[in-house]
C-alpha cells in the first residue's frame, strides 16, 4: 500500500507511524517530509489510479454497471492565515473534513471499479466458442441419463447385497404396497427409497437447465449479456436445488434436509440480484457441497467420501485454473460424471433405505 496507510490524524496535525507531526494547514500541501503525504496529494494519486481503472472499463461485461463518478469535489479552498499569521481552528477542521471526504469518496470508487474489472476478467478468461459451449451441453447428458436409469432399471435393489438376506428369510409377506403395473413390476416392484428418489431428482433436473444455457443461449448471446441472462441464472439456481437434494440423499434426515433447503433457497434467490457476484456465488456453491459431504463422515461412509474428495479435487482444478482453455469446462463436466453414481450409492446405505430395498426384493419374489 501507499505511504499514507500508516498516517494518523491527530488534533494538532497529521502524523505518521514514526510520530512526525505536520501542522493542520500543511495538509493541503505537496508531499511532506519522510514520505508523509498531504491530503491533496493523496487525493491526486487516488484520482489518477481511478482514471486508469476507468480507461480499462470500455470492454466491461458487467450488468448493472454504476457510472456514478462519486460527484465532484466540493470541499472548501485551503485555509489561509489571517493578518496575524494564525489560523482559525474551526475553519481548518472544516478543510480537513472536506479533504477527508473527497479522499474517502475516491477510495470507494476505486474499490467499486476494481471489483467490477475483477469480475470482467473472471468472465473474459472463460469465454468459449459455440462448439465448446455445445460440448459443455452434451457432457451434461450422461449424468442425467444415469439418474433415470438407476431408478427405472431397479439397480437400487437388483445389485443390493440384501437379496441374499431376503432369500434366506422365512418371514411371511403378503405383497401389500407392491407395484402391480406390468410395465414396472419386473424392474421396479416397489417404490425406491426416498433418499434415492430425491437424489436422482436433483441429478436429473439440474442438467436440463445447464443444457438450455450452454446449447442455446451461450452460443447466441453476446458475451456481455450471458452472465445476467435468465438461463445462466437458472443454471446456478438448480445447482443449489441439486445440492439440497443431495443433502437428503447423504443424510437420510428430513431435519438436515430442511436446513440445507433454507440455505440453498437463499443462495438461489441471490442469483436474481441485479449485480452479479461470481466469487460470492461460487463460495456459496462450495458451502452447499460441504454440507452434503459432511453426513458421509458422520455415518462412516469414508470410502465414498474419499472418492468424492478425489473427484472434486480433479474437477475443481479444471474449473479454477482452466488449464486447457475453453475446453476445460467440458472436461470439468466429464470429471464430474462419477457424481450421480456415488451420490445414489450413498443414498442406498441408510437403514431406512435398507427397509425399503428389502420390501422391493420381497415384492419381486411374489
Amino acid at each position: 500500500s501507499d505511504a499514507d496507510s500508516t498516517d494518523v490524524l491527530k488534533l494538532g496535525g497529521w502524523t505518521n507511524g514514526r510520530g512526525a507531526l505536520i501542522p493542520l494547514p500543511a495538509l493541503h500541501s505537496a508531499p511532506g517530509p519522510q514520505g508523509v503525504l498531504g491530503l491533496d496529494e493523496m487525493i491526486r494519486r487516488r484520482g489518477s489510479a481511478l482514471s486508469s481503472l476507468e480507461k480499462q472499463k470500455s470492454s466491461s461485461l458487467l450488468i448493472g454497471y454504476d457510472d456514478d463518478d462519486g460527484g465532484t469535489d466540493t470541499s472548501p479552498e485551503p485555509a489561509t492565515p489571517d493578518d496575524n499569521g494564525s489560523f482559525d481552528g474551526d475553519n481548518v477542521l472544516l478543510q480537513v473534513k472536506g479533504k477527508l471526504s473527497a479522499f474517502l469518496r475516491v477510495q470507494q470508487q476505486m474499490g467499486k471499479r476494481g471489483a467490477q474489472l475483477s469480475t470482467e476478467a473472471y468472465h473474459n478468461q472463460r469465454l468459449m466458442s459455440p462448439m465448446q459451449e455445445r460440448l459443455n451441453a452434451l457432457t451434461m447428458i450422461p449424468s442425467m441419463l444415469y439418474c433415470a436409469w438407476f431408478l427405472l432399471s431397479g439397480s437400487w435393489w437388483v445389485s443390493s447385497a440384501l437379496n441374499s438376506e431376503v432369500a434366506a428369510s422365512e418371514e411371511s409377506f403378503f405383497g401389500v404396497g407392491c407395484i402391480q403395473s406390468p410395465m414396472f413390476r419386473e424392474r421396479v416392484p416397489a417404490m425406491p427409497p426416498m433418499t434415492v428418489v430425491i437424489g436422482a431428482l436433483g441429478g436429473f433436473v439440474h442438467p436440463i437447465f445447464s443444457i438450455i444455457y450452454h446449447w442455446w443461449f451461450a452460443t447466441s448471446l453476446e458475451p456481455s449479456k450471458r452472465v445476467a441472462h435468465w438461463s445462466r441464472r437458472l443454471d446456478n439456481v438448480f445447482i443449489h436445488f441439486a445440492s439440497a437434494c443431495c443433502s437428503y440423499a447423504t443424510s437420510g434426515r428430513l431435519d438436515y434436509f430442511l436446513v440445507n433447503l433454507l440455505f440453498n433457497f437463499d443462495s438461489a434467490l441471490k442469483q436474481f440480484e441485479e449485480k452479479i457476484s461470481p466469487r460470492r456465488n461460487t463460495k456459496r456453491i462450495g458451502v452447499s457441497v460441504l454440507l452434503y459431504l459432511f453426513p458421509m463422515i458422520v455415518f462412516g461412509h469414508l470410502w465414498e467420501f474419499a472418492q468424492f474428495v478425489t473427484m472434486f479435487a480433479l474437477s475443481g482444478w479444471l474449473f479454477k485454473l482452466y488449464p486447457f482453455g475453453g475446453w476445460s469446462h467440458s472436461l470439468f463436466h466429464v470429471a464430474m460424471w462419477p457424481f450421480p453414481i456415488l451420490i445414489l450409492k450413498v443414498a442406498t446405505l441408510h437403514q431406512s433405505s435398507h427397509e425399503q430395498i428389502r420390501f422391493a426384493i420381497q415384492c419381486s419374489r411374489q
